[in-house]
């Protein structure tokens, strides 16, 4: 019996993933995000900001 119930719970698995795996290929991009695809902001890095930066940043204070 638990032979079975592990046989059971293995194809769940197995059928979820397949019925994740369908909707992907058929909706690949939709219409209204291919005509402005997203726009990466870079980001500010953090970190030690260099000397000048600094004195600028005191001068315009």
């Amino acid at each position: 019996k638990i032979h079975q119930s592990n046989k059971k719970q293995r194809q769940k698995k197995r059928n979820h993933r397949k019925n994740k795996q369908i909707p992907r290929i058929e909706i690949k991009i939709p219409k209204n995000k291919q005509e402005n695809p997203p726009v990466r902001k870079n980001k500010p890095q953090r970190g030690k900001k260099s000397a000048k930066t600094r004195e600028e940043s005191a001068i315009l204070r």
